[in-house]
């Protein structure tokens, strides 16, 4: 179980690193696998150290799961009834993390 679960965290992990380069090259920060860093937790997700502004530690979430957009990309045309995605945002705002460094929650759909 724990080889599992561990599996599942590495893939998390690099899922949310792909999500978070693709930001950088969308707000066209440097894109420099030295400047982005994986944590665990306690800490958010990723600590960037920004060339200008100094270390930003990001928390990612997903806005809308994988399980939702799976369904959606094979039944377009068909009526979805989900839950607020938004849950999942303001119970990451009340989190609290262990980073002496500003922290900015980025949410992505990935799907």
């Amino acid at each position: 179980m724990a080889a599992f679960t561990m599996s599942r965290r590495n893939v998390k992990a690099e899922r949310e690193k792909n999500v978070f380069r693709h930001f950088l090259k969308r707000v066209g920060w440097p894109d420099d696998e030295a400047l982005v860093e994986l944590r665990n937790e306690p800490e958010p997700d990723i600590l960037y150290s920004h060339p200008h502004d100094g270390k930003i530690a990001f928390e990612l979430t997903e806005i809308c799961s994988e399980d939702m957009a799976r369904a959606i990309s094979t039944h377009s045309n068909e009526a979805l009834w989900t839950s607020d995605p938004s849950k999942k945002a303001l119970d990451k705002l009340e989190k609290i993390y262990k980073t002496p460094f500003p922290i900015e929650l980025l949410c992505y759909t990935d799907g």
